[in-house]
Order: C-alpha cells, then structure tokens, then sequence
C-alpha cells in the first residue's frame, strides 16, 4: 500500500527526480528592445529572413534591420514591390509580373525573372519554392528563379498562396483552390459563401483551416476539400488563423477573438476585442496578441490573451499608428509605425525544459 501511495504521488508530481519545468514568463509588461528610423515611411508587409527583418519604402528602398539590435544591415535601392523572403532568399514582386530574387544577407541581385501573373498579393517562400498568386499562380525555384510551373487564371486571387503539405492552396474569389505544388494542376476547389480574403493556414493533422468574407470559418481536408466543419461568425475574416495545440484561433470583425477545437470545430472560447483587428493573432508561447485599432487616430493597441482559456491578459498602447502588420521574430515583435519609426518589443522567451538528471 505504501509503495503504490509512493507510486501516485510520482505520478501527480510528473515524474521521480525530475524538476518541475519553470513557469513561463508572464506577457505583461511589454518593454521595447530598441527603436529605428528609417529615411521614408513602410510601405507594406515586413520579410523574415533569419536573423533579419527586410522592409520595403516609399521611395523604393530595401532596409534590412537586424532584429536582435536593430542595426541597419544593408540598404538596397529596388524600386516598387512588395517583398517576401525566408532564410535562403528574398524577393520584391512588382505589380507587372516581375520577380527579383535578393541575397538575405547583402542585398545583392540574384536573379530576375519575368512571370505572366500580375498583381499585388506578397510573394510565399517556402520549400524551396517562390509562390505567386494575382492573374493565376505560378510557382519559381527559390535559388535560381527558374519558372516551374505557370497557370493564367480566370479569376484574380483575392489572397496570398499557402504551402500545405502537396497543394499550394489558393484564394479565388469564393473558390478555395489546391493546386499540385509540383505541376500546378488542379487537385480540388472548394466554394465559399463569400470571398476568402485570409491566406489558408494547416493544423498538421490534414486540415486546411481560412475564413472568408461570408461570415464563416471552414476547416477542409486537405485531400479532397470536402468540407469537416463550419463555424459561422458574424462578421468577415480577413485575417489568417494561428494554431495552438488543439485550438484555432482567429480573429473576426465583429470585435470577437475565437478559440475553436480544430477536430470538430466546437467553440473552447470566445472573447471581446476592444476594436476590430488590424493584423493576424500572434503567438507568444501559450498566449496570443492582437493588434487593433486604438482610442485615437494615432495610436494602436496590442491586446494580449491567454491561448487556453481566452483570458485578457493586459493591452499595449502603441507610441504611433501601425504602417503595416507586425513581424513576429524569436524574441521580438516588430511594430513598423507610419512615423518612419519600427518599434521592437522584447517578448518573453519560452521557458527551458528541463532535462533529466
């Protein structure tokens, strides 16, 4: 009897010997890590390539910024784009098809390819790949720029292009589109009740998870794109979803913050946004932020929530009004502000899982 009582108390404990893991380190206060100007305002989306984070000016300059001090590393004169980028590679997409392809560490020109897919929507890197989405989708090697494959659409996309699994899922007005990510031909479409405005996010468990403009959240399967479930909301979904152990979580305009079981789409929580959202959820460990539009024209807020339950956690008001969303970096969030400042903040690292003795 004494040995099983022994026996339980190791098991409550988590395990014999072993040290519990340490809290984590809690998401309020916010402190700024560091604060650059740049010559011009931000225009557009942030690129995260390693150790850097890549904006795109007014003037058509590239300024790499270290993210870990905020140190200028290079300036690159480019012209008019929008960027993308990864470890391996960066890219500025104009808005007549052409996609130049930069070195993440100097600036300097890689490549420069011409495409037939128009439009505006930021370039995807990933595998190995450069995905495009506008006047149809093409998909270029990420080292040389070669075209692998290329398809004129008959509707333009209304979202970036998402890497999941073999599809590179796309936003066709109220179609939702995989494509081979090998050949580009068309494995399955899935209709909406209203424009899907959100890049398409995957939980692992082949789901492919996006909420469109006719007020719903769908969870698809990622083989043939029929629909597992569907969550109607009151309001657009514009942003993409994060997901979070079990959970999915996203944000509407109808001021709502949402937490749904991701096997079958049964709501764990919802909470109150103080305004509508103005980028995606962040993750930050076991907690999530969400940038809103603030009090007065000049400001925002960052709102953070406890990613079990829902819980308010605390707000931050932002020292200027958000040029573009923020770029979540290991350790930082960066705030590009339409006063030519971007504002790091520090966030708190994970807690060190403790190893055995």
């Amino acid at each position: 009897m004494r040995r099983n009582s022994f026996l339980l108390l190791c098991v409550l404990a988590g395990a014999c010997g072993r040290p519990a893991p340490p809290p984590a380190a809690p998401l309020f206060p916010i402190s700024t890590a560091w604060t650059a100007t740049l010559d011009q305002p931000v225009d557009g989306p942030a690129a995260v390539c390693g150790p850097r984070v890549v904006l795109h000016t007014r003037d058509g300059t590239l300024h790499a910024l270290e993210h870990s001090g905020g140190r200028v590393a290079w300036r690159q004169p480019i012209g008019q784009g929008i960027v993308g980028g990864g470890e391996a590679i960066l890219c500025l997409r104009r808005t007549d098809g052409v996609v130049i392809g930069l070195d993440p560490a100097t600036g300097a020109e890689r490549w420069r390819t011409p495409t037939p897919i128009e439009g505006d929507l930021p370039p995807v890197v990933a595998a190995g790949r450069v995905l495009l989405a506008g006047t149809g989708a093409a998909a270029l090697e990420a080292a040389s720029g070669a075209i692998v494959w290329s398809v004129a659409g008959a509707t333009t996309a209304t979202a970036a292009p998402a890497a999941i699994g073999p599809c590179v899922v796309l936003a066709e007005g109220d179609v939702i589109r995989c494509r081979d990510a090998a050949t580009g031909r068309s494995r399955w479409e899935h209709r909406a009740r209203g424009t899907v405005t959100s890049p398409a996010v995957t939980d692992g468990d082949g789901r492919v998870l996006v909420g469109t403009a006719g007020r719903e959240f769908l969870a698809l399967d990622l083989d043939d794109g029929d629909r597992q479930w569907r969550w109607k909301v009151g309001a657009d979904v514009i942003w993409p979803a994060v997901v979070w152990r079990d959970l999915v979580i996203f944000a509407t305009h109808e001021n709502v913050l949402y937490g749904l079981k991701r096997g079958g789409g049964n709501m764990a929580w919802r909470a109150g946004l103080p305004s509508r959202p103005l980028a995606p959820p962040v993750l930050v460990g076991n907690d999530v932020l969400v940038a809103c539009y603030g009090a007065r024209p000049e400001e925002n807020v960052l709102v953070g929530y406890a990613a079990e339950s829902g819980e308010r956690l605390g707000d931050l008001r932002t020292t200027g009004e958000l040029a573009a969303t923020p770029a979540a970096v290991p350790g930082r969030l960066l705030l590009p502000l339409r006063d030519r400042r971007v504002v790091a903040l520090a966030l708190p690292e994970p807690p060190a899982t403790p190893r055995d003795p």
